[in-house]
């Protein structure tokens, strides 16, 4: 598998060609998201806690690599950045 851990990939310099909110636990394909859909309790706290942001970073030779990150980004769409151990920095 080419999987590679997000936490140790480097990456000198992309474009960020989206950012996605995304339910937390989703990746993971945990259990309690189906559980949420007949029931709402609980999802209203806190909700900006329980989104994490999905980031498509564009690489120079056109490949793309997606990383998973829980505060919102500092950067835009289009913006130029790179990663340091997992880590998206402008």
């Amino acid at each position: 598998s080419n999987e590679m851990n997000q936490s140790t990939m480097n990456i000198r310099s992309a474009t960020v060609q989206s950012i996605e909110t995304v339910p937390r636990g989703m990746d993971q394909g945990s259990a309690d998201m189906q559980a949420g859909t007949s029931g709402t309790a609980g999802s209203t706290s806190g909700a900006a806690g329980n989104m994490m942001y999905r980031v498509t970073l564009r690489l120079d030779d056109g490949t793309t690599r997606t990383f998973v990150q829980n505060t919102q980004p500092a950067f835009q769409l289009g913006d130029r950045v790179s990663v340091q151990r997992g880590v998206i920095q402008r």
